[in-house]
């Protein structure tokens, strides 16, 4: 491993030009960075490469120009004094009176004079081996010295007659990897802890996956030399192979571990293992993970191995011994799963037979005790059943069935008096606040027998949804109405239909008012609660226009309202306790984006996001106008927007240690020498700037370490 350093420069842009165009914006909820005068610019990470007797040079990988070439004079390089004081970051003055140069940055001065063997470095004198002189008008100073006294490190190469300067920037980011994905097999990781860069070579590897866990780095690594996939860790600066010939298939968490499951290709059979942060431990070898689910602190696993033996066990971390599981069933296997009340509910099928069980576990314990059969074979899907007053009920054919002694039976509703019944033709059932709603399409009167009556002597059965809290207990929840679906989002309850009228109308009901509803919805899309107000994404049909469209409806104080017509929307997030989100409004062919916290704004008219990604609390937003091309960079710690940086375009954006974060991202000023260039960066939530780490880097992925 050898050391590396990136250059860079802090940027620190006045953006009050945005506060023109956000008046043109309904509300005005942007935030900029506050404007700065005459700030340093702080060149904390340096990468220059000089080369003698040409005015060529490199800096942060961009190619530049000097007046004059750098030349050698008694063993000592000398270049144009401008150059390089201002590439590490110092402001420079010239006082032609004693002929000096005064440089100064934050915590670092130095003095140098014409001719002068005596150089002032913080107040200090040193000697200098050679002097800084004047050549054809320009001043011209040591090169090693100016650097190795700014912090920089200086290397000479003979052969090309070439130095490098480096230097890292100081920033308590923790430790980050960065992963470059180069041509020819030719991967790199590079490594910065918050002192300094590091290049790791991967030699003919390259990362498939990896997880940061407890602060630690865990990965497989192909080997394209032999054709495996190795499983690793990051430690002491290096991967540290544990696991040979190793294919993950699925990593979860349990019991403050993290599980790994994969199969060993050299021992030919599947294992579970699991990581504590310090430690790989093999929990079980001959062990293939089929369904899993945590329930009341326990692990359900069905487990498969290489002699086709089927079995579904439990793991209790509030046991003696949390990773030996116990068997809960030793031929169940699940197909589906659904948690109500604390009972997990599964249909499945058996090691042997076509049987389709339907069971459950209580999660009170490990063993077959907890685990029970309630139906001995049943078709059914998961969706289809609801759990109401401990009893299991469920669509079947079209009717309303409960479950009994592993039997299946009709629930008959009764119709005024107790000689007469209703078998109701049913599509839909859901539990919700402590009663069951069915969804009627029609019926038939049928006898304690359940033999049908003569229609004729009743009224008929219109389509409707019924409020059911026994077989005598029964109202009408929603009259006319032929249901479509049930969904419940938070505390709510949704039923979308059509009416008698022909009319679609989606209802919704708290639990504690009379149920809402609004007119031509066709269908849900998605629904998402924040801090009370619930968001519906729907697809509903214009009166004016006789067209279908796409509408972000809201649901607050037991009241449907439109919150934007004929929008298509892209992208929602819950942030803190407001919604941001975006999309595409056909009317004015422009995207936008808006936030709802205690007012609903509209922040960017047109405006196309490319980047959206939430990151721990905070949501980063990138993307561009389609007039003017020009990208920002956007954060949201709840509906007020702040505006990062222009001229952006993020590619990936992670959290760090602290007030830190790193983004990759595109350089997109059209007069910047960096112009198109990728980019990694430090950002400082703190001062909301940026430091240009490495430029012109192709990073495929990044993660924090610890």
């Amino acid at each position: 491993m050898k050391s590396i350093c990136f250059g860079v420069k802090r940027v620190n842009k006045n953006l009050k030009g945005i506060i023109t165009l956000f008046a043109l914006l309904m509300t005005v909820f942007v935030f900029s960075k506050s404007g700065v005068e005459a700030k340093i610019i702080n060149n904390e990470f340096v990468d220059l490469t000089f080369t003698v007797d040409s005015k060529d040079y490199l800096s942060k990988s961009i190619k530049k120009k000097m007046d004059l070439a750098p030349f050698i004079e008694n063993g000592s390089t000398l270049v144009p004094f401008r150059t390089i004081f201002e590439e590490l970051g110092y402001t420079i003055k010239w006082d032609d009176s004693e002929r000096s140069i005064f440089a100064y940055k934050m915590g670092s001065q130095m003095k140098l004079i014409i001719d002068n063997n005596i150089a002032m470095i913080n107040g200090q004198e040193k000697i200098i081996g050679v002097a800084p002189k004047i050549v054809n008008g320009r001043t011209f100073v040591p090169l090693r010295f100016v650097s190795e006294n700014a912090g920089a490190n200086v290397v000479w190469d003979d052969s090309t007659r070439a130095i490098y300067i480096t230097k890292v920037g100081k920033y308590d980011t923790g430790g980050v990897l960065f992963y470059e994905k180069g041509k020819k097999g030719n991967n790199t990781v590079y490594i910065y802890d918050g002192n300094e860069f590091k290049v790791l070579p991967l030699n003919n590897k390259s990362i498939v996956n990896w997880y940061s866990y407890k602060g630690k780095v865990l990965l497989t690594m192909f080997d394209s030399s032999t054709s495996k996939n190795n499983f690793a860790q990051f430690k002491n600066g290096t991967f540290e192979v544990l696991i040979n010939d190793f294919d993950i298939q699925e990593t979860f968490e349990y019991n403050n571990n993290l599980l790994i499951h994969g199969y060993d290709r050299e021992q030919k059979f599947n294992k579970l293992y699991r990581f504590d942060g310090h430690s790989l431990i093999l929990i079980k070898d001959n062990f293939y993970v089929g369904k899993h689910m945590e329930i009341n602190g326990k692990l359900v696993i069905n487990k498969y191995d290489n002699t086709r033996d089927y079995s579904l066990l439990v793991f209790d971390k509030n046991s003696s011994n949390p990773w030996e599981p116990k068997v809960l069933s030793e031929n169940f296997i699940i197909k589906d799963s659904v948690i109500f009340d604390n009972v997990l509910y599964m249909t499945g099928v058996l090691e042997e037979g076509k049987s389709k069980p339907l069971a459950s576990y209580n999660g009170l314990g490990t063993g077959p005790l907890y685990f029970k059969i309630l139906h001995d074979d049943i078709d059914i899907n998961i969706n289809d059943i609801a759990i109401y007053k401990d009893k299991i009920y469920l669509v079947k054919s079209g009717k309303l069935k409960y479950i009994y002694n592993k039997k299946l039976h009709d629930e008959l509703v009764t119709y005024k008096n107790k000689q007469t019944f209703i078998d109701y033709s049913i599509n839909k059932i859901v539990a919700f606040n402590n009663k069951l709603y069915i969804g009627v399409k029609g019926g038939k009167y049928v006898d304690s027998k359940g033999v049908a009556l003569n229609a004729k002597d009743y009224p008929k059965i219109n389509p409707f949804v019924m409020e059911f809290e026994s077989p005598t207990v029964t109202s009408n929840f929603i009259s006319g109405f032929s249901l479509k679906e049930f969904r419940i989002e938070g505390n709510v309850l949704l039923a979308l239909g059509n009416l008698t009228s022909k009319d679609s109308a989606l209802y919704i009901y708290n639990g504690i008012n009379k149920p809402v509803s609004t007119l031509d919805v066709l269908s849900i899309k998605n629904t998402l609660t924040v801090n009370n107000k619930l968001f519906i994404d729907v697809t509903d049909r214009s009166r004016i226009t006789d067209k279908n469209r796409d509408t972000m409806l809201v649901y607050e104080g037991n009241t449907i309202k439109n919150l934007v017509v004929d929008m298509k929307t892209k992208y929602w997030e819950a942030v803190k306790d407001s919604m941001v989100f975006s999309g595409y409004e056909n009317g004015i062919n422009a995207n936008k984006l808006y936030s709802y916290g205690y007012a609903f704004n509209e922040l960017l008219g047109n405006f196309d996001v490319k980047y959206w990604s939430k990151v721990e609390n905070s949501l980063f937003v990138c993307g561009s106008s389609p007039l003017d091309k020009q990208f920002g960079l956007y954060k949201f710690n709840d509906a007020n927007m702040l505006s990062l940086e222009q001229n952006m375009e993020a590619i990936n954006v992670i959290k760090a240690k602290g007030k830190y974060y790193l983004v990759y991202a595109y350089d997109r000023d059209a007069q910047s020498p960096l112009k198109g260039k990728k980019i990694l960066y430090i950002y400082d939530d703190s001062t909301r700037d940026f430091v240009e780490m490495k430029v012109n880097i192709e990073i495929t992925d990044m993660i924090f370490m610890e």
